[in-house]
């Protein structure tokens, strides 16, 4: 009898580790460039373009206009496969010292995520219209960050500083 119960409790527990939810955790990673500047004058914002039509076309033109360090970039999951995917999208580390590679293989693992689960019509519209993007990491001033809502007067943002 101790060993049934012995056995159940051990099936009940293994099964709770199998079926638990991951929790997903994001690190930002800086690169030494972004230490460099004075913590009073920039800081790490997140901005949110779900509303103006940021995608990676007109991405370049963004990070290449402004001075500040884009750091990580979030591509917009459209609401109909989110479930099925958003667990293989996270942020995208970008590398400040070539945005347009990191862009290129940003589209990349943006791609084999829509073609490994059956997506074609939006491979298709990827490739026409690009990625469209929800959030930019940046670390910059506010300054530079007026210059871009100034541009973009639909995003918005929050600083991710505690300062």
């Amino acid at each position: 009898m101790k060993k049934k119960i012995f056995v159940l409790f051990l099936f009940i527990v293994l099964l709770n580790i199998l079926v638990s939810p991951k929790n997903k955790s994001l690190v930002t990673v800086f690169n030494e460039d972004l230490k460099t500047a004075s913590s009073d004058d920039y800081k790490i914002y997140t901005v949110y373009t779900s509303t103006d039509n940021i995608n990676t076309n007109n991405l370049k033109e963004i990070l290449n206009n402004f001075n500040s360090k884009y750091i990580n970039i979030m591509p917009y999951i459209n609401d109909i496969y989110k479930n099925k995917i958003e667990n293989q999208i996270n942020y995208y580390q970008l590398d400040t010292t070539n945005y347009e590679i990191s862009i290129t293989r940003f589209i990349d693992n943006y791609l084999k995520v829509l073609k490994s689960n059956g997506l074609y019509k939006d491979i298709n519209m990827v490739n026409v219209e690009g990625v469209k993007i929800s959030k930019i990491e940046v670390f910059t001033s506010i300054n530079e960050l007026n210059k871009i809502i100034n541009k973009y007067p639909n995003v918005t943002y929050n600083s991710l500083n505690k300062n």
